[in-house]
């Protein structure tokens, strides 16, 4: 009888501890889905705003003097903000969310000490 009360105790255990790995392992997967779904989110904001910038460059709606404040308002956050050099104390990068950090295509905007854009450069657009 004592080996029976035993067994049933190790099964009942047993069964606790895998319920309890089941249920973390649910968890982790739907902290995995959600992490996903903030990644593309992400991903796509950053090719939003690209696209933004590509195209008020092309069509000369983005100008020299324009502040920062108003560039972020209308076209969106840039991916990256560097120190920039005495010249300009900040560079801005945008690029599609998809492309490389080095090598992909991207468009830095340079702000002087007020803010404003001082600068534009298109890199690796293909043309």
């Amino acid at each position: 009888m004592n080996s029976s009360i035993r067994i049933i105790t190790i099964l009942c255990m047993l069964l606790f501890v895998a319920t309890r790995i089941y249920a973390a392992g649910l968890s982790a997967l739907a902290g995995l889905g959600k992490s996903q779904k903030e990644m593309q989110e992400t991903v796509d904001n950053e090719t939003k705003a690209f696209a933004a910038i590509k195209k008020a460059l092309e069509t000369g709606d983005l100008k020299k003097g324009e502040s920062g404040q108003l560039i972020r308002e209308q076209y969106g956050e840039p991916v990256v903000i560097l120190p920039g050099t005495e010249a300009d104390s900040e560079k801005w990068i945008y690029k599609p969310g998809y492309a490389p950090h080095f090598g992909g295509i991207k468009i830095y905007l340079f702000l002087n000490a007020r803010g404003r854009l001082s600068g534009i450069k298109m890199l690796n657009s293909g043309k």
